[in-house]
């Protein structure tokens, strides 16, 4: 009895196998990316410090000259 030649020859499984990690390894950097980069755009930057009433008072209220 002959042996059964496998279904597929080896290198194109192999050559399969690679095109799936690649293709997983580029989804996981793409995840980390968009990760990182709402992180900036969300946490990156601070907001002024908001005025105070001192601050408002100051504006508002004409300022005396010091004799």
């Amino acid at each position: 009895m002959a042996p059964t030649p496998p279904s597929q020859p080896a290198g194109r499984s192999r050559d399969r196998r690679l095109i799936v990690l690649v293709i997983v390894v580029l989804l996981v950097v793409a995840v980390v990316v968009a990760l990182v980069a709402g992180w900036f755009f969300f946490f990156g930057t601070e907001a002024p410090p908001a005025p105070t009433l001192d601050d408002a008072l100051q504006v508002l209220l004409p300022s005396a000259s010091p004799e």
